[in-house]
């Protein structure tokens, strides 16, 4: 029996959010990108949404290797927020 195995990895790039899906299962369609027919519902609306939210500043794409499996991989701005310091960062006062 063959292993099967799947990796997501997600990186900062400092303005950009990288993430990749790799799944090296046994695929016995051809190398190369999937149609929109091949996608399906689920993978034309995982593809859709970040064009909507992020226009022409996102790429998503799936491609599938010569050797076997698929490789998905989306980028998208990466927008930081900024948080409140915590409790245990902050020193407190003594009062008077």
């Amino acid at each position: 029996m063959l292993s099967h195995h799947e990796a997501f990895r997600a990186r900062d790039e400092g303005d950009v959010l990288l993430v990749r899906v790799v799944d090296d299962g046994a695929d016995t369609s051809n190398e190369g990108s999937l149609s929109a027919a091949e996608e399906g519902v689920g993978l034309g609306n995982t593809r859709l949404r970040p064009q909507q939210l992020y226009g022409d500043d996102q790429s998503f794409s799936i491609e599938r290797s010569a050797s076997g499996g698929t490789v998905v991989a989306l980028t998208m701005p990466l927008h930081r927020v900024a948080t409140a310091p915590r409790a245990s960062d902050v020193e407190l006062a003594a009062a008077p």
